[in-house]
């Protein structure tokens, strides 16, 4: 047998306690879905683990700063070549290589948003 959610419409085994969109069965109510609680607390333990590996919160917190500005800076000196090399190749190619410029922004986007984060997180203060 399977019971269908009645948030959701997805189907449940017989036996679920709650959906995996966070509807309990048992209340008739929505909670937190027990899969974003697994996430979170894998995340949780993961860092645990990095504060062990570091020696304390603002070690690990540093480690994924760096982290976060080495991958910044990847994707800002990625974005940067292809665009430089999109110029260059320009004049002999059609106009459809200008779509391709203009998404190069995104990869800028990306990278300056993980640098900042990555400093922010570096030269956290508790």
């Amino acid at each position: 047998m399977s019971r269908k959610c009645p948030n959701c419409k997805l189907i449940n085994p017989d036996n679920a306690l709650r959906c995996d969109c966070g509807y309990d069965f048992n209340e008739g109510v929505i909670k937190q879905s027990h899969m974003l609680a697994a996430e979170s607390q894998k995340a949780a333990s993961k860092f645990q683990e990095l504060v062990k590996i570091s020696g304390s919160v603002d070690a690990a917190f540093k480690a994924i700063g760096k982290r976060n500005i080495f991958q910044g800076a990847a994707w800002l000196i990625g974005a940067s070549t292809l665009t430089l090399l999109s110029y260059l190749i320009a004049g002999t190619l059609p106009f459809q290589l200008r779509a391709v410029q203009f998404t190069l922004i995104a990869a800028f986007a990306i990278g300056i948003t993980q640098f900042v984060r990555g400093l922010g997180q570096y030269f956290r203060r508790h």
